[in-house]
């Protein structure tokens, strides 16, 4: 068996030997990353021969990095009341936000506190807005994508769950658009923080320095990371000013898409598995 974010690494690897990461991002996220095996110890690998220790070079490694950041990653009150009316507070940290299953929910609890306290909307909850993820990651989406005056498409997604008894305000519906940017915007820079400290990790484990790393290729796969307005160019940027910063050369780390990544990749896979077996 082979995870969603090893297949991903693993699908774009096949053509691409820059690839040194795989990238999940869409209702969840996960990476995994290509490392020298002294970077773990013998324990980590199970019971394996002597032989396959003396052989094997690099691993592929399945971070769960999903799970990462309690009391590192800055929060909000909002993110606070997500965590802590979630089953599983605590529980994946870095997950809570930056992916499709919350970028919706950290959006309404902000919307909701406007409407209780400063009268957006004129004081009126929408239909069904006091549900819990209600507010969907792609109707957000959509308010990002919609750069018209009067924010039409954007409330008609809106109210396609969320009626209004009258049209709110225009100046309204621009304050929910910019919402849905402070909240993605922020979103793409924790990703881009997360995957630099991957790529920091990965080149002090092969014992380079920023300015020798040379190119790494980021092998993504997921909804988010795929369609949602601007969120991988902007992860992007975050990543290239992180990666100078470090002093590496520009635009050394790249976020590319993997198409069918979990077929490829598990493909990819078997018939490496395949390969050692003739050997």
């Amino acid at each position: 068996m082979v995870n969603d974010s090893s297949a991903t690494l693993l699908s774009k690897a096949y053509r691409d030997s820059t690839t040194g990461i795989g990238l999940i991002l869409g209702t969840g996220t996960n990476a995994a990353i290509h490392l020298p095996v002294t970077t773990l110890s013998h324990s980590k690998f199970g019971a394996r021969p002597q032989s396959w220790h003396e052989r094997a070079k690099h691993v592929v490694v399945n971070t769960e990095f999903s799970m990462f950041g309690k009391d590192i990653l800055p929060t909000t009150r909002w993110d606070d009341s997500l965590n802590q009316t979630h089953v599983l507070p605590d529980f994946q940290p870095f997950e809570y936000h930056i992916t499709g299953r919350y970028l919706g929910e950290i959006v309404r609890l902000i919307l909701l506190e406007a409407i209780q306290t400063a009268g957006l909307f004129g004081g009126h909850v929408p239909d069904n807005f006091l549900e819990p993820y209600s507010l969907e990651t792609s109707t957000i989406a959509v308010f990002e994508s919609d750069d018209s005056p009067s924010l039409s498409k954007a409330l008609s997604e809106f109210q396609k769950t969320h009626a209004f008894a009258k049209r709110p305000p225009t100046l309204d519906l621009h304050y929910v658009r910019q919402v849905c940017q402070l909240v993605s915007h922020r979103a793409a820079a924790l990703l881009a923080t997360g995957v630099h400290a991957l790529w920091s990790l990965r080149t002090s484990a092969e014992g380079l320095t920023p300015e020798a790393a040379g190119h790494v290729t980021v092998s993504c796969n997921g909804s988010v990371i795929e369609k949602y307005p601007s969120y991988r160019r902007l992860c992007q940027t975050y990543l290239d000013e992180l990666t100078e910063m470090s002093g590496a050369q520009p635009h050394s780390v790249v976020l590319e898409m993997a198409d069918e990544a979990a077929i490829y990749g598990a493909a990819v896979a078997a018939c490496c598995l395949d390969k050692e077996d003739e050997a």
